[in-house]
């Protein structure tokens, strides 16, 4: 069995800077990736405290247009009995049509805000939907296997990007 070993000598400290600043992307790299799931998380509290914000306002606005509802049929009563007037129940119909077009605005603004979080933990958006249309509660670690796979693809990037640089310097 015959081994043979090859080297070069670093008189002007050339591989050792190569080493050094291969060493440095890679730490740039890991921050960068470090950053990135920072702001994910962040996003992604931001969009569910959003969601939530907007579901409690469609509450609001199902519980107040029922009342709305409610007063106006006495309003009409009374306007029939003679005790109101055409103008009370003008103002009765139009809050109870102000308050039913807020509903499916709502409703709009509920599934963008729930399809951004599904973006954001990369799931499935229907699924996504359904989970929050309850009270269930997404948990960010939801999001933990799509940021380990975006970490694991930042890594084999600096790593290409470092080997060719060293490639390049080492033909130079």
């Amino acid at each position: 069995v015959s081994a043979s070993f090859n080297w070069e000598l670093d008189f002007f400290g050339r591989t050792r800077r190569a080493s050094e600043s291969a060493a440095a992307q890679v730490q740039a790299g890991e921050a960068g990736v470090a950053a990135a799931q920072r702001l994910v998380a962040a996003e992604l509290a931001t969009q569910y405290v959003a969601l939530r914000t907007l579901q409690q306002r469609l509450v609001v606005a199902q519980e107040s247009l029922v009342n709305q509802r409610e007063s106006q049929r006495i309003v009409r009563s009374r306007a029939e009995l003679g005790r109101g007037t055409p103008l009370d129940v003008a103002r009765a119909n139009a809050l109870v049509e102000s308050t039913e077009a807020t509903i499916p605005a709502l409703q709009g603004a509920i599934e963008r805000s729930a399809l951004r979080i599904a973006t954001l933990a990369g799931r499935n958006p229907r699924a996504t939907l359904a989970l929050l249309a309850g009270d269930l509660r997404m948990t960010l670690r939801d999001a933990q296997p799509k940021l380990e796979r975006a970490e694991t693809s930042a890594a084999e990037l600096i790593a290409g990007v470092v080997l060719d640089e060293a490639l390049a310097r080492a033909e130079a």
